[in-house]
């Protein structure tokens, strides 16, 4: 949600949300998943012994209310042109944050950067995707 040049941004569960301004990112959330809450707490620290498990979502939009508890965080003083990408793990699993700032580096315009991921993903994403891209101005 985007008002009086900030960002409040909240999410749940597999879904990431990356914040990039001048082509660099600046903010990357953490997805609520099996593996990120086991790295959290400490009990494992390699993440590739749990790499089966990425997709299995500790936090999710339902009836439980303590299940259901979304992350937040406000982004102040947006500058002109800041970009957001809201990401479905489709996406995150193939394409990071560096990623994200290296395509919009490489590329024309953010269209063009766009079109380059979807083509990418289209390739390579073994899950379904969706990506919402968001440019203040």
């Amino acid at each position: 949600m985007i008002s009086k040049n900030r960002a409040i941004c909240f999410w749940v569960g597999d879904v990431k949300i990356f914040h990039i301004r001048d082509n660099k990112l600046q903010f990357e959330s953490s997805s609520h998943n099996l593996i990120n809450e086991v790295k959290n707490n400490g009990s494992i620290t390699d993440s590739n012994r749990l790499r089966k498990y990425r997709h299995i979502v500790t936090r999710s939009v339902q009836g439980e209310i303590k299940d259901s508890q979304v992350e937040t965080k406000i982004i102040g003083d947006l500058s002109e042109k800041d970009i957001f990408i809201i990401s479905s793990d489709g996406v995150h699993d193939i394409i990071n944050g560096l990623n994200l700032q290296s395509y919009l580096n490489s590329s024309g315009t953010l269209i063009q950067a766009t079109k380059r991921i979807e083509e990418r993903l289209k390739k390579e994403a073994t899950d379904n995707f969706s990506m919402i891209v968001i440019q203040y101005i």
